[in-house]
């Protein structure tokens, strides 16, 4: 919502979609005051495990926006887990460690651009975490 009116918008295209994370990502000002800085949003989209509806167990994608919901931008898909999310110390970027085709990775994404600035695999695994 923004604005005085209260303004709205889809996010997506299509409303069969089950969001499994939605969360304000915001840095401290000063002792009294966040700002917000994106959105950050896991997103299962369709039945990857087969057993005829969206859970947890599915694939998730995963996609920025920026405070007002705006600059939609999916930034990983096919993720088979999220074990972390944090701010980088700089404020600027997110820093998320996932697992996808049997890796666990470590990424860094500006929260400018939503671009990816690095990405690091930190081990091969068999099973999800």
């Amino acid at each position: 919502f923004s604005g005085e009116k209260l303004s709205t918008h889809w996010l997506y295209k299509k409303h069969t979609y089950l969001i499994n994370e939605f969360s304000t990502l915001t840095k401290d000002i000063n002792e009294d005051k966040r700002v917000a800085i994106a959105i950050y949003i896991e997103t299962i989209k369709s039945d990857t495990n087969g057993n005829n509806g969206l859970d947890n167990d599915d694939l998730i994608s995963i996609s920025l926006t920026d405070p007002y919901g705006k600059n939609y931008t999916e930034i990983e898909n096919q993720v088979e887990s999220v074990v972390d999310i944090n701010l980088g110390d700089d404020g600027k970027s997110l820093i998320l460690l996932l697992q996808k085709n049997a890796k666990v990775i470590l990424q860094k994404y500006s929260l400018a651009t939503f671009d990816l600035i690095s990405e690091k695999v930190i081990d091969e695994i068999s099973k999800k975490l």
